[in-house]
């Protein structure tokens, strides 16, 4: 990929018809040194996310050896990329023929499930293997998220002891996974997630060797505004100490969005502006598939080559390239009140969910790469950002104190 210091330049140097997907590799580093140094456990990075060569890349040159696949086409990509990583297959229903080729062809032992039959599946596949990692997922609330993920997988408190105790029958060693949903927006559903699974596990009677505790670590969106990441990791590392597992168990997590997002971003055009309305050059069916289907506001700023327009800001709705109605972005996104046809728009935190979710609908979806280093917006890699957070809680709460008091 071509370098640059700043989209601007970009721009300058290129005037680039298609979209471009922007790379920042040192966030990539930042996140996964935040993790490694403040989790209390095993960082596993989630491929969904963002499947990228340079996100793969990047991460095993910063030492992260543990990689949650869903496919085995995820499986070869990173054994192509990161040739000795651990392997964790934790998409819970499989094909027999995917099982078998993690297995034999690319070294996985580690195997999520969450149904018997699965279990039984994963025996056949593996020829009966004495040396796998069963990980039995649990289903959990998800209230706390903003993307809430519940309903497709996960055992039931009915089933999962059971499942428990076939799995623990068969396995070298067992694990229990969960997901609390996507953007997750209370570091306490973690806490109330482990024990749920540790009653379970009491109900069953079985030892546990490791504790997933999965993805739904957030990112900081325009509207979406978590509390400060340490916050997740000290309610993690409390629960696990409760919890009824191994002494030595491991601790694991695996986040996708929070590793990734910070590291990319888009640079769409602007084809037309209809009053509040700017049709770009990518959308829903592109890099921006969350800010049209999930309706979340992403952080974006205009660029444009000689950097003269309104000071004012104005907000806009946005609409992608293709012919479908769907294609569109309601925002607001402010953005300054003269933006216009030409002009271009980046749009950021699309490391994650962006370019994984891109398709060929309409003949559109195929965007170029390059890599930026500037850095535009707040982070929640920043301390300044716990410390205004912090702030910001106290505040709250003086408000509700005297508002009950006036009420008393």
């Amino acid at each position: 990929m071509d370098e640059f210091a700043s989209p601007l330049e970009l721009v300058r140097a290129t005037s680039p018809e298609r979209p471009v997907t922007l790379a920042r590799p040192e966030r990539l580093v930042r996140s996964a040194r935040w993790f490694q140094s403040n989790f209390p456990g095993t960082l596993l990075y989630a491929v969904k996310a963002n499947p990228s060569p340079w996100v793969i890349s990047g991460l095993a040159a910063a030492g992260v050896d543990m990689f949650d696949i869903a496919s085995t086409a995820e499986a070869e990509l990173v054994r192509a990329l990161a040739p000795h990583a651990t392997l964790a297959y934790n998409n819970p229903v499989k094909s027999r023929a995917s099982i078998a080729r993690a297995y034999h062809e690319f070294g996985c032992r580690i195997f999520a499930l969450d149904h018997i039959d699965e279990l039984a599946k994963i025996e056949a596949a593996t020829n009966y293997a004495d040396d796998l990692t069963l990980i039995v997922r649990l289903a959990v609330d998800n209230a706390a998220a903003a993307l809430p993920l519940a309903g497709k997988f996960g055992a039931s408190i009915f089933d999962a002891p059971a499942l428990l105790q076939a799995a623990r029958a068969r396995a070298a060693r067992l694990g229990v996974t969960f997901h609390v949903g996507s953007q997750c927006m209370e570091p306490s559903a973690y806490a109330h997630a482990m024990r749920a699974c540790s009653t379970l596990i009491a109900r069953a009677g079985v030892t546990v060797d490791i504790v997933n505790c999965g993805g739904g670590f957030p990112s900081l969106y325009p509207g979406l505004t978590p509390p400060p990441l340490t916050r997740y990791a000290q309610a993690i590392e409390a629960a696990s100490e409760e919890m009824l597992v191994m002494e030595n168990a491991e601790l694991w997590c695996e986040p996708g969005r929070a590793l990734v997002a910070e590291a990319g971003s888009v640079l769409a055009r602007i084809e037309l502006r209809k009053g509040d309305a700017l049709y770009l050059n990518d959308g829903a069916f592109g890099n921006l598939f969350d800010a049209a289907h999930l309706s979340w506001r992403f952080p974006a700023r205009l660029i444009r080559a000689s950097e003269e327009w309104q000071a004012e800001e104005a907000p806009f709705r946005l609409f992608g390239p293709t012919c479908d109605s769907m294609d569109a972005m309601p925002g607001p996104f402010p953005l300054p009140a003269d933006a216009d046809e030409g002009d271009y728009i980046e749009i950021g935190l699309l490391g994650a969910y962006g370019a994984a979710m891109a398709s060929k609908f309409n003949g559109f979806g195929d965007a170029d790469a390059a890599i930026v280093s500037d850095w535009p917006w707040q982070s929640i890699y920043d301390e300044q950002y716990a410390v205004e957070w912090v702030a910001a809680s106290q505040r709250k709460r003086r408000g509700r104190g005297a508002a009950e008091a006036g009420g008393r």
